[in-house]
């Protein structure tokens, strides 16, 4: 008599199940094993849902990484547009020619003519 007395005094004791354990408890074999096709199409897209969000953001990093660098390639563009520019402008090209001792023509050039064409 005594051990019976023992066994119910221990679950006497045991503490009370959540209700989200009992909702757990209370599910059966049968139920998952009926809708565990549906279960795992959810499932998979879940998975696919959040991978195309996750491309998604990846994407648009990258987007956002390239906009930056063809801005950056367009002022280097028109700095280098602007020094050459600068370059060919007539008082720096006649300076930059006395430098190899050329000088501007201050006539039109003389065309030559071929003697053995019949032009």
């Amino acid at each position: 008599m005594d051990i019976t007395n023992h066994t119910t005094t221990e679950t006497n004791q045991e503490k009370p199940q959540s209700k989200a354990w009992e909702f757990l408890n209370n599910i059966k074999l049968d139920f998952l094993q009926q809708h565990i096709a549906l279960i795992l199409w959810v499932v998979f897209f879940l998975l696919l849902y959040i991978a195309n969000g996750h491309r998604a953001i990846k994407t648009i990093r990258k987007i956002n990484q390239l906009n930056a660098e063809v801005t950056k390639m367009k002022y280097e563009y028109l700095i280098y547009k602007s020094e050459l520019t600068d370059l060919t402008k007539q008082g720096n090209l006649s300076l930059a020619m006395q430098k190899f001792q050329l000088k501007p023509l201050n006539q039109q050039p003389i065309i030559l003519n071929d003697s053995l064409t019949n032009e």
